[in-house]
């Protein structure tokens, strides 16, 4: 009678992948016809953030897919007043210590707030800017260019109400983000931020 040996292999059993924590993001805020004006740039950030292009023809072109009605060039150029990103001569982009900020946020948050954390963020702490971050140095300041009062004033409306916990910058000047409301919109009575289990 034959023997056969058969050599024993050990499979290793797979092991358990565990899910990562889910973390409840706020409800998303009621559309009173004038949060459009942040959707398109959150969609923009988004976009820009989780392609990553290494140059401004590159990020346009990430653009031009991400908001096919929208002139890219104008999109890219107001990101970059926010101080999310920045374009050197060379046309080569730069991502800021601020587009890491938001980046943190991509899972958690609409397009809506994504545009308005940017914002908020400049208005709550200085900020080491690239000199085409005109918005994001000015909301440091506690002014408002006036092209984008309606902007600004719908991204903190948003973030007040409905920023989760991590995207609120660490010692953020709460009050200061509020002042940037106009007057008529009692800010002490406006900040509402949601803080999520």
């Amino acid at each position: 009678m034959e023997t056969i040996c058969l050599q024993h292999t050990s499979v290793a059993a797979p092991q358990p992948t565990t899910p990562p924590p889910q973390v409840a993001s706020p409800p998303p805020p009621e559309d009173d016809g004038a949060f459009h004006i942040l959707r398109p740039y959150g969609a923009a950030i988004r976009a820009l953030l989780r392609k990553a292009p290494h140059t401004a023809k590159e990020a346009e072109d990430v653009l031009r897919e991400a908001l096919p009605s929208h002139d890219p060039e104008r999109v890219l150029d107001t990101i970059a007043d926010m101080g999310v990103v920045a374009a050197k001569l060379s046309g080569a982009l730069i991502y800021t210590e601020l587009a890491a900020g938001v980046a943190r946020c991509l899972d958690y948050v609409g397009d809506e707030l994504l545009a308005a954390i940017p914002i908020a963020h400049c208005a709550a702490k200085k900020q080491n800017q690239a000199p085409q971050a005109t918005l994001c140095r000015a909301l440091a300041q506690g002014e408002v260019p006036p092209r984008y009062t309606e902007l600004v004033e719908k991204a903190v409306e948003i973030f007040l109400k409905n920023a989760p916990p991590q995207c609120i910058p660490y010692a953020a000047n709460i009050p200061k983000i509020a002042s940037l409301l106009s007057r008529d919109k009692s800010p002490s009575t406006s900040i509402n931020i949601a803080l999520s289990p």
